[in-house]
């Protein structure tokens, strides 16, 4: 019994003082098949903080569209390389490969279209903001085989909703959420 009261007093100040460990998230490793494997760590919704509503978090950054804010279509106009993808069903944040051939990145332009480059295939297209939702359209994508790496980039450009620019990231809510720094 005493035993059992220790257990719930421990547990009890621990998530009361929001005392937790964290561990460092590796990027991925390419295996023999010329496939990419993630390596993973799952981040804790935190229920103390003013994210209590959101899937996840990276980078202490909420992750939850309901706080994310309207966007200037100026401040998104550039490069920006894609860096790291959070799975939203377990949290789990996949960084950039270290062995991929090239950067993946997307390049927004003052006329509304996009263009950039998967880890094998080329992007072109057209997208529309409205307040803090964006989409793609009319994207046009060479037909190369993908790794891992460029196939969650390229599936994600097809569910794109919310998005938001903070802490020189840019944030994608898509299947995934989408990580990108401005390059």
């Amino acid at each position: 019994m005493k035993t059992m009261f220790q257990i719930q007093l421990i547990t009890s100040l621990l998530v009361l003082f929001n005392i937790g460990c964290t561990k460092e998230i590796e990027p991925m490793k390419t295996n023999g098949d010329n496939d990419t494997i993630p390596i993973v760590d799952t981040l804790p919704n935190d229920s103390l903080t003013l994210c209590d509503s959101t899937i996840c978090t990276y980078d202490s950054i909420c992750l939850d569209y309901q706080f994310y804010d309207t966007i200037n279509k100026d401040e998104l106009i550039g490069e920006w390389k894609f860096i790291a993808y959070v799975d939203t069903s377990d949290c789990k944040i996949v960084k950039e490969p270290l062995d991929i051939p090239k950067t993946v990145f997307l390049k927004f332009h003052e006329n509304d279209s996009i263009s950039g480059e998967s880890v094998s295939n080329t992007i072109t297209g057209k997208y529309s903001i409205i307040h803090n939702k964006i989409s793609f359209y009319n994207v046009k994508i060479t037909l190369i085989m993908e790794p891992e790496w460029g196939r969650t980039f390229l599936e994600a450009l097809s569910y794109t909703e919310y998005f938001t620019l903070t802490n020189n990231m840019l944030i994608i809510n898509s299947k995934d959420i989408l990580i990108f720094t401005k390059k």
